[in-house]
This record gives structure tokens, sequence and C-alpha cells, in this order.
């Protein structure tokens, strides 16, 4: 029986080795022989424990979420197997912003035993500090076509702002963007099983270049950024239709088999769409679905291109 490929996990924020998710990972991605990396508050301590456990198992596969997300950001990757997938599920990149507004400073319980038998950490401005001082001095470790960054659209910890300006700086960086459009910032088994589909069994598309298609958004602003195409960035306090007409015009399953881009009739010339789950591609749009979000008395102001292509 063929050895299994060595995979390493890293948690977030306020947990440890010993963390439930984990142990769901290994289940889904159960083709890997995960191995659970305890981090801290200490981004240099942390990324230097990352590295060892790089250079010790030679990995194929790392995966990170929240604040191991950002760490995994900045591990070497010189010592992982060729070819080796970096997944970040809602990776902290603006990690102090979080603690300050979100989490609050104080004495915090570890959610989890940890291997080091610390039981209680501090948040404080000093910690704060730390970490924008990392990222201020550390440049990420590039990202390859096989890297790949996955937010969730109702991150209630990052917020709405956060994602999408985490988003950009994984963009930036190197990363394939995926968004789930139902999960939260805890990492749900469901999310991971999208993941695995995408990565694994997610290779061919439905959809072919000239399809027309009705694509249905309460959130337009996130999915139709400037980082996904060259439009700009729809002023979300103006966004209210929920739904868009477009003409597919190029797929990408080399890298992300849901990557289309489409030429819209609705409210700006071209987006990308990256979406791990398909559920908000309604169906191919039929002449009445033109019609009548073409003719609607809202939609002039909107009108960019009524062919469509």
């Amino acid at each position: 029986m063929e050895a299994k490929k060595k995979a390493i996990y890293v948690h977030g924020l306020g947990s440890g080795a010993a963390s439930t998710t984990v142990d769901i990972v290994r289940k889904v991605f159960s083709d890997y022989e995960w191995t659970a990396v305890e981090v801290n508050e200490d981004p240099v301590d942390s990324v230097i424990t990352i590295n060892q456990a790089i250079a010790e198992l030679h990995p194929a596969f790392l995966m990170g979420t929240s604040l191991g997300g950002l760490y995994l950001m900045y591990a070497d990757m010189d010592s992982c197997e060729e070819g080796a997938i970096r997944f970040l599920f809602n990776p902290a990149c603006d990690i102090a912003r979080i603690i300050r507004q979100t989490i609050g400073f104080g004495r915090k319980e570890y959610f989890v035993p940890r291997q080091d038998g610390v039981q209680e950490y501090e948040l404080n401005e000093a910690v704060c500090a730390r970490f924008e001082n990392f990222i201020a001095g550390y440049n990420p470790t590039p990202g390859k076509g096989h890297d790949f960054a996955m937010f969730s659209i109702h991150d209630e910890l990052i917020g709405a702002d956060g994602v999408r300006s985490n988003q950009v700086v994984c963009y930036d960086s190197g990363y394939r963007i995926l968004i789930d459009s139902d999960g939260r910032h805890r990492l749900r088994k469901a999310t991971l099983r999208l993941a695995w589909k995408h990565l694994f069994n997610g290779r061919d598309t439905k959809y072919r270049i000239g399809d027309r298609i009705l694509f249905r958004t309460n959130e337009p602003s996130i999915h139709f950024t400037r980082f996904y195409g060259d439009g700009t960035i729809l002023d979300p306090g103006t966004c209210k239709k929920d739904e868009f007409v477009g003409t597919i015009t190029e797929i990408h399953p080399e890298s992300t088999p849901q990557l289309y881009f489409a030429r819209t009739i609705l409210p700006i010339d071209g987006f990308y769409c990256t979406l791990v789950s398909e559920k908000d591609i309604i169906h191919l749009a039929s002449s009445s679905d033109v019609e009548r979000l073409t003719n609607h008395p809202f939609n002039d102001a909107w009108m960019t291109d009524d062919s469509g292509s």
C-alpha cells in the first residue's frame, strides 16, 4: 500500500494542535497524513515552528485557518514537495484590527488543551504592534498556481470590509481567490468538502464559452471587484439588484474550474466569478430573462452593453 503524502494543518488564534477542526480535515482529506502544528501569538516564533515542521515533513499539502492562514503566507515553501498545495481559509491578514475591534483585549483561555501546557494568553496593544511590525517587516512567500485563499462571505469575525481587503492582499501575493457563499469564520465540514471537490473532483465545468448565464447575488460588491477583472469596485450603497445576465467569454479550468469571465448587461461590463459553489449561478439565461432585466425601468441607469457580449 502506497504511503500517504504528508500534510500540515495550522490552527487559528486561541486554539492549538488538539483543535477539533483538524479531525474534520483528516476525514475530508483522508488521502494525506496530517500533522497539526501548534503556534502562538508571536508571529516570528510561530513561522519558525512551521518552517521546522516543513523541513522535517516535506509536505505536499499545507492548510491554515484564520491566524494560521496568515502564518502560512510567510512559510518557507522550498522544503515542501514539488507542487505542494497551500490552502488558506479565512486568513486573518489584518489580525491586529480584528483583535482591537472584534475580539478585544484581556486574558483569554485557549479553546483546547495545548501541547505547551499553557492555558491562557494575553491580547493587548503590544501584541497588536507585534503583528503589525511583523507584517510590515516581512514579505509573504509568493503564491503559485496551486496556492489558494478561500473566504466566507458571511465571516462575522473579519467582517465584510475585512474580507474584501484580505482578498486583495492574498490576490496580490499570488493566491487564487475562492468564495464560500454560505460559510462563516469557523471552518465547516461543508466548506472543506467544497474545497476537496474543487481541488480533486471539479476539473470540468458545466458551462461553455458563449453561454448566457443568470447570476444571482445579494452582495454584488463582494463578488464583482476590481481584483477579479478590470472593472471598478461597486459602491455597496447603490448595489440593490440581485440578478445579472452575462455571456461567458473565458473559462479557466486549469486553475479554478468555477472561474469564469463574463461580459454582463448590468451593472458593469465585465466580471470574474470565482464561486466554489455554483449555486449562485442559477441557470443559463433565457431570452425572457434578458428582456426582463434590460427593460425594467430601474435598470436604465445601469445599462452598459445591451448586447451582453
